[in-house]
């Protein structure tokens, strides 16, 4: 009989970290993934160049120097970011 609390304990503590686990905070809008921004809005696309980003969308706003290893830097657009390990493009991310 001992053996059985434990595992009703668990059982139950499991449980209710489940319940809390789905139910969104209060005041927080869930947005669907694939929802948050404009989807007709050009973008580069993993493995573009750099020099076929400049061609395509001109100068950045902004450039951000890359860090770390490898080298990831970004370049920052009015409706997007770009983020490059060396040369190449990995991600293109709409802003809010």
């Amino acid at each position: 009989m001992k053996a059985f609390y434990p595992l009703l304990l668990v059982a139950t503590l499991g449980s209710s970290l489940i319940v809390n686990a789905t139910e969104p905070p209060k005041g927080e809008i869930l947005v669907p993934v694939m929802q948050q921004g404009d989807h007709s809005t050009k973008m580069p696309k993993h493995g573009d160049s750099k020099q076929t980003v400049l061609e395509a969308f001109g100068e950045p706003l902004k450039k951000v120097p890359a860090v770390g290893v490898p080298p990831i830097s970004r370049w920052d657009y009015e409706k997007f970011s770009v983020y490059f390990e060396n040369n190449i493009t990995l991600h293109a991310v709409l802003k809010h």
